[in-house]
């Protein structure tokens, strides 16, 4: 059993003083399989537009404080097998004082950054391996998310606390890593990710073919996106990007 305790501390122009403890506690079974649990908080401080941004008659600089997050972790890890390994653990996470954009309540504007959101996140990670053979691996991940937001109405929030963002429920890889040879290797992945708010759910694989000329030379292929010929990831406007199939060859030298 092992019990470890940290704190960090910080002073900055904007916020002040921030305290932030972190407790863990790690549990090693006969067999080798570990339980640990943790308990950490954390923040972010303000930036200078939050804190000195100014727009006469629209936006003024207000006193935006930090955001701050206390987080619950729980997760367990071992080798069932010689061949195989897994890992799972889940998280609870409190937020506090989330960024909100006020109205003024006599006169609307000027807008003003405050402290007016909260909520709380939680969800699973999960990764795990077997060795088929010597020379073929196959892994799987697994993340979920769920989120719940709010602002009270007398923040006066005209942003939606578009601050939290817009992820997706569950994201899922298989993964193959075979060497088919001792100069061959094949590596195969497939994901899935689950909707946002405008964009749809996916599947995609990629594929890598390396070849090992020499002990210090590799040659290789990969694609990337193999499923869909075109393909928005985010909801975004400003971020907007669209991904396409690819494919290129690499030449790797190593001394």
């Amino acid at each position: 059993m092992t019990l470890t305790l940290g704190a960090k501390y910080e002073d900055n122009s904007f916020s002040g003083e921030e305290f932030l403890p972190n407790v863990r506690l790690g549990w090693k079974r006969p067999g080798g399989d570990l339980v640990w649990a943790a308990i950490s908080r954390a923040s972010r401080t303000p930036n200078r537009i939050e804190r000195g941004l100014t727009l006469p008659g629209f936006l003024v600089g207000g006193e935006f404080q930090s955001e701050t997050l206390t987080a619950y972790e729980l997760g367990y890890r071992a080798n069932p097998l010689p061949r195989a390994s897994f890992s799972v653990s889940a998280f609870y996470n409190v937020y506090d004082d989330l960024r909100t954009t006020s109205l003024n309540p006599a006169t609307f504007l000027p807008l003003t950054f405050t402290n007016g959101g909260a909520g709380e996140a939680w969800g699973v990670e999960a990764w795990g391996s077997y060795d088929v053979t010597d020379r073929w691996r196959l892994s799987a991940g697994l993340s979920t998310l769920e989120k719940d937001f709010s602002a009270p109405p007398a923040a006066l929030d005209i942003s939606g606390l578009a601050s939290v963002g817009d992820d997706p429920g569950y994201q899922v890889l298989v993964r193959s890593q075979s060497r088919i040879s001792d100069d061959l290797d094949l590596d195969l992945s497939l994901r899935a990710v689950d909707a946002l708010a405008t964009v749809d759910s996916y599947v995609e694989a990629d594929v890598r073919l390396g070849w090992r000329l020499t002990e210090t030379l590799e040659l290789s292929a990969t694609g990337r996106n193999l499923i869909e010929d075109r393909r928005v990831e985010t909801g975004d406007p400003v971020r907007r990007r669209a991904f396409g199939r690819s494919v290129f060859a690499a030449l790797r030298v190593s001394f």
